[in-house]
């Protein structure tokens, strides 16, 4: 049985909740192999914020002297 640290629990349930459209990002573009130039524009499937449908999410992780960090994701 393997055993994860926190940034790899944390990075995995993270990337679970990420946008399927823009993978995370919360930016799309039209960019192709080639291209000189291109469009971006705020992702439509999450509003920006890179998860999925918009979500936003509070973390809440505790740092190695104890106390604990509140960390926001998203809008």
């Amino acid at each position: 049985m393997a055993t994860f640290s926190a940034y790899q629990q944390t990075f995995g349930d993270l990337s679970e909740k990420a946008c399927q459209t823009c993978k995370g990002l919360g930016r799309c573009n039209d960019a192709d192999f080639g291209d000189i130039s291109y469009s971006e524009w705020q992702c439509g499937g999450c509003k920006g914020t890179g998860f999925a449908n918009g979500v936003v999410y509070k973390l809440t992780m505790e740092t190695q002297n104890g106390s604990e960090s509140n960390i926001s994701t998203g809008g």
